[in-house]
């Protein structure tokens, strides 16, 4: 008769045995062909090879696409620990994608564009209006959104942003002295409509606390600084000083051209352009910014200043925020 210590050893064995069961089937198992039940090791991944929509000799290093954006021109482009970031980092990164090309970005603050196409530095450059980067020689694509004064107001989910000069007319809009929103307040509605705020800051956040009801100020720039003021957002721009903003390459370079020009069209069709928009200026600001215009590539211009105005009378750049700041974009939805 078997001992008591006999089937306790007994009743262990086959607990470890179950235990083990299931182990011991994975085993079986994985040896068996790979066709029925996949255990074998997964292969790596195939590299994703890019394939270029443009010809060699359209850009100055093949399968790269050199972009040039001024870092000292935030929210479109700054620095951040280092990195170039901001509205047209994004977009550009884009449109390489888009033309199965490499991103190499160039910094070009206080550069001349046509100096760095003629010297093979640059393929593209961003940004390019009368304000931003000049580009005498060129074709320039676009426009990619639309920057110019623009009206501000307290917005959000549960009012419109619906807003027409009507409204407007005998109202006060308070807008950074000597700038050219302030210009352009004075010239749309008369001298009596402006208040002088020393700085946009100033002027958003009147508008935030209720002592003022509309707010005049780039409409790109003021997006990206407006996120810090609660529900002030961009109502409308001023439709006789709306400013389109373009992508500009060499003046040959047709080949360029017209692939930026598809690209441009694609990201702006699949929402990809909204929502790098939307990133930096909220999405409330940036349905006012982007441009619905038709898409094209044209010669470039030199640009005319304002009737009446001569360079040096107002301040093209008004309202830029601190360019070190690009990187971090306020309060994403906000806005």
């Amino acid at each position: 008769m078997p001992t008591v210590r006999y089937v306790a050893q007994r009743q262990q064995q086959k607990k470890v045995s179950v235990q083990a069961l299931p182990l011991i089937l994975l085993c079986v198992l994985c040896f068996l062909p790979l066709g029925l039940f996949g255990c074998n090791e997964v292969p790596d991944p195939k590299p994703v090879t890019m394939v270029s929509k443009v010809p060699p000799t359209a850009v100055q290093s093949e399968g790269v696409l050199k972009v040039g954006v001024d870092s000292g021109r935030a929210p479109y482009a700054g620095l951040s620990k280092g990195n170039l970031v901001g509205i047209d980092v994004d977009i550009a990164a884009a449109l390489a994608d888009k033309l199965g090309l490499k991103l190499e970005l160039v910094d070009i603050a206080d550069k001349r564009a046509d100096e760095l196409f003629v010297a093979g530095d640059i393929d593209m450059v961003m940004d390019v209006e009368e304000s931003g980067v000049r580009l005498d020689r060129g074709i320039e694509i676009g426009p990619y959104l639309e920057s110019g004064p623009a009206i501000f107001s307290l917005i959000d989910e549960n009012t419109s942003s619906d807003l027409d000069l009507d409204i407007l007319v005998g109202t006060s809009i308070v807008a950074q002295k000597d700038s050219l929103s302030a210009w352009a307040v004075k010239n749309t509605f008369g001298e009596q409509a402006l208040i002088e705020a020393d700085r946009i800051e100033d002027a958003f956040a009147m508008v935030e606390n209720g002592s003022a009801a509309y707010a005049a100020a780039d409409a790109i720039a003021g997006s990206y600084l407006s996120s810090n003021y609660g529900a002030v957002s961009c109502a409308m721009l001023l439709p006789d000083s709306k400013i389109g903003v373009y992508l500009g390459v060499a003046a040959e370079n047709d080949d360029l051209a017209g692939a930026l020009t598809e690209a441009l069209i694609n990201i702006r069709d699949d929402s990809t352009l909204s929502v790098i928009l939307a990133k930096w200026l909220g999405s409330i600001s940036s349905n006012v910014v982007a441009s619905s215009v038709a898409i094209i590539a044209q010669s470039t211009e030199l640009g005319l200043s304002p009737e009446g105005v001569t360079p040096g009378d107002v301040d093209t750049g008004d309202d830029l925020p601190d360019p070190t700041n690009a990187g971090e974009p306020e309060d994403e939805g906000q806005n």
